[in-house]
């Protein structure tokens, strides 16, 4: 089984750039596949945390625990995969300071180990660290990451203490210089990609007696996305890389587990809206949600009201009040 979500894919490029695909990526997902096209997202607010962890353990915030990449826990501001209990594998940051812990479900991947008594294997891979983690799952072999700092792929003591040799050598042929944003370039999406084969290749995933999964989520459609907005050329160009290394992933797929001996699926953890600034070019009117003004101007009124300031923050248009 292979999962792969597309970081802020609409629904829509599906078919606004289509003329532009090969026959062997995106077109043969619609050609040959199936497209719930008539879909619902049952939740708010889509975010990279929650979409992920949504679609592998097909539960909602309110009863998975991901209410946000970041959010409020008895009064705390934490990040959804912070775990201090673990080191990073791979480097000397705190980029590797990461779990599922804060996940309260189980996923697709959690829920096939069980059924083998963990004999199927189950790895993640993205740039994105929760992008890799949330979608493996607790009981997860592997999850893999981008650790900016160092220019490579990195884990936790979550999984493993060391990194193995195949990795360390992909590392090595694939080092990027420290500091790069790889996930703003379309090189990412290619070493996503890379990095996947990788896995499929050195820890033989479908090749074996039960049935295994890999994880894959592309990050840079996202950091892309966020700086450039939803058209333009930087998203044009984004969206033809990720349907050629599709369509050479796929490819590969049919060769080490066998065309027909796999299943895979393609969605999104949240879409995007049009850059308000690219509307204001257009006379359309747009403009931005101003947080922190908001944050101050409420506790402000409630001071007048209450005599009290209890409001904390403000993530995705949720307010979060100190409880005490």
């Amino acid at each position: 089984m292979v999962g792969l979500v597309v970081d802020q894919m609409r629904w829509d490029y599906l078919y606004f750039y289509q003329k532009e695909y090969g026959e062997g990526g995106l077109k043969r997902l619609l050609n040959n596949g199936f497209s719930f096209e008539n879909t619902l997202i049952n939740y708010s607010p889509t975010v990279t945390a929650i979409g992920h962890t949504s679609a592998y353990t097909g539960s909602i915030p309110a009863l998975h625990g991901i209410c946000g990449n970041n959010f409020w826990q008895n009064d705390k501001y934490i990040y959804c995969c912070d775990d201090s209990t673990v080191q990073s594998v791979g480097s000397q940051s705190k980029q590797g300071q990461m779990s599922p812990r804060r996940m309260l479900s189980t996923t697709i991947g959690d829920e096939l180990r069980l059924a083998t008594d963990f004999r199927s294997k189950v790895i993640g891979v993205a740039l994105k660290d929760r992008a890799a983690i949330l979608p493996a799952g607790h009981s997860a072999n592997a999850a893999y990451w981008w650790d900016s700092s160092v220019g490579h792929f990195i884990t936790s003591s979550y999984y493993m203490k060391t990194l193995p040799t195949w990795v360390e050598k992909f590392n090595k042929e694939n080092q990027k210089a420290p500091k790069y944003d790889i996930k703003k370039s379309n090189e990412g999406v290619t070493i996503t990609f890379k990095m996947a084969e990788a896995v499929l290749e050195n820890e033989g995933l479908g090749q074996g007696d039960e049935t295994d999964m890999l994880t894959v989520s592309i990050s840079s459609t996202d950091a892309i996305g966020h700086a450039y907005g939803t058209r333009g050329k930087e998203n044009h160009d984004v969206y033809m890389q990720l349907d050629k290394d599709l369509a050479h992933f796929l490819d590969v797929l049919d060769q080490k587990v066998g065309r027909g001996n796999y299943l895979l699926f393609l969605t999104a953890d949240h879409g995007a809206a049009h850059n308000y600034n690219f509307l204001k070019e257009h006379n359309l009117p747009g403009g931005a949600y101003d947080y922190k003004k908001a944050v101050k101007d409420l506790n402000n009124h409630l001071q007048k009201t209450f005599g009290i300031k209890p409001v904390m923050g403000e993530d995705n248009y949720q307010f979060y009040f100190d409880d005490a």
